[in-house]
């Protein structure tokens, strides 16, 4: 199914990469707003074929049940696997249309508060949705007033509302819930949602989200390396000898091959690697939230072969580099297999106030975003000092420095 979309993906990816690199705001906003047009189109016309599917499984469902010939049931039960086989394709065609999208929330909104805004359920297809008209009029007088504008439902990652705008004071997303009529009790659940995630955003604290109590947010100042033209480099040298096995920086190594098969190769860069961690990058599973491989991966050619499977990525992490880079900042550091995979205390404290957790989540930014295995250390050590002050505060001590 993704060949049969070569044309308008690449022509999707290489119009988000237009807007990323076009410095002249008023024209990079013209070509957003047309490039959301054509995501809505392209998505309606699939889900329109995942409906029409759907009502066919149904029907043939209801066909076998009615069926006394053994056969015949056998063949209209291969008729709805193979139907559902192709359903699985569309969804996975919804993904990679949906990670442009995320590709301009990112570009508008940035990292920090995507996590947040992905932890609620999709509300269903756009096709379904009464309000699109008014959502897209709504769409439209933003981009009249050159404010740069996301249609939710056009991305995996922006879950709050209907439409997500920068708030006037530019410190936090605004979420915009466009409504007609009378109002349900949905449409309050919905508003009391949005509202809970204003407020975190504003404030960074939060007792109604993840499901762990009370939460308190922190941000690191520091942007953080990514090796995206490591990547791209260890790519366009895969495509040229089949593959590629390159140490990035002590502790990190990509390994790209294209169009996967055997090859005779070297791996020395391996033998160094005390306790690796490897992560192979599925480009249909990748979780919400990240920085998305359409902003990643810079050729429009070569990341509709990363979708398609011609090119298999793998990142490779000593996690004893990991942990004597903290070392490094007198941070003790336990990893282990799990959902918070390394705790990290100071040196002088042993209290259970002292431990930080990174979650698999977090730990999970080396691979899927690229990121330099240095510079995360760097911001786990940020991370540390700010929770440790965080506590303090909350416990009416003073750690200040610490």
């Amino acid at each position: 199914m993704i060949y049969h979309h070569k044309k308008p993906l690449i022509n999707a990816f290489q119009k988000l990469t237009d807007i990323k690199l076009n410095d002249n705001i008023e024209q990079s906003l013209q070509q957003s707003f047309e490039l959301q047009n054509i995501l809505i189109r392209r998505i309606i016309s699939i889900e329109k074929r995942l409906t029409a599917n759907n009502q066919v499984i149904k029907d043939l469902r209801a066909q076998i049940h009615q069926s006394d010939h053994r056969d015949e049931r056998i063949a209209k039960g291969m008729q709805i696997s193979h139907l559902r086989d192709i359903n699985r394709e569309y969804k996975q065609l919804l993904n990679i249309y949906r990670t442009v999208g995320d590709g301009l929330a990112i570009l508008y909104f940035g990292k920090s508060d995507i996590k947040a805004l992905t932890s609620k359920q999709s509300s269903g297809f756009l096709s379904g949705e009464k309000g699109l008209k008014r959502e897209l009029l709504v769409l439209s007088e933003f981009y009249k007033k050159k404010i740069p504008s996301v249609l939710n439902d056009i991305t995996n990652c922006l879950r709050y509302g209907d439409i997500t705008a920068p708030h006037p004071l530019g410190c936090f997303p605004l979420l915009v819930e466009v409504k007609g009529g009378v109002v349900t009790s949905r449409s309050l659940r919905q508003l009391d949602n949005m509202i809970h995630m204003a407020k975190y955003l504003e404030a960074n604290e939060t007792d109604s989200l993840y499901g762990l109590g009370p939460v308190k947010r922190l941000r690191t100042e520091s942007p953080g390396i990514y090796h995206t033209n490591e990547i791209n480099e260890s790519i366009e040298l895969a495509i040229v000898n089949g593959y590629s096995l390159r140490r990035i920086e002590h502790g990190l190594v990509y390994f790209v091959m294209h169009r996967p098969k055997y090859h005779d190769i070297d791996t020395t860069v391996l033998a160094e690697l005390k306790k690796p961690v490897a992560c192979i990058i599925d480009s249909l599973k990748c979780p919400k939230g990240y920085l998305p491989f359409t902003l990643s991966i810079d050729s429009p050619e070569r990341l509709y072969d990363f979708y398609l499977g011609r090119l298999l990525v793998t990142i490779i992490v000593d996690i004893q580099v990991l942990i004597d880079n903290l070392n490094r900042f007198d941070l003790v550091t336990e990893y282990k297999s799990g959902p918070y995979p390394l705790n990290i205390r100071r040196v002088d404290i042993s209290d259970k106030y002292g431990v930080l957790s990174i979650s698999d989540y977090y730990l999970k930014r080396l691979f899927f975003e690229f990121q330099s295995l240095e510079s995360f250390a760097e911001g786990i050590k940020e991370l540390y000092l700010k929770a440790q002050q965080a506590i303090a505060t909350h416990n009416g001590i003073d750690y200040t420095g610490a």
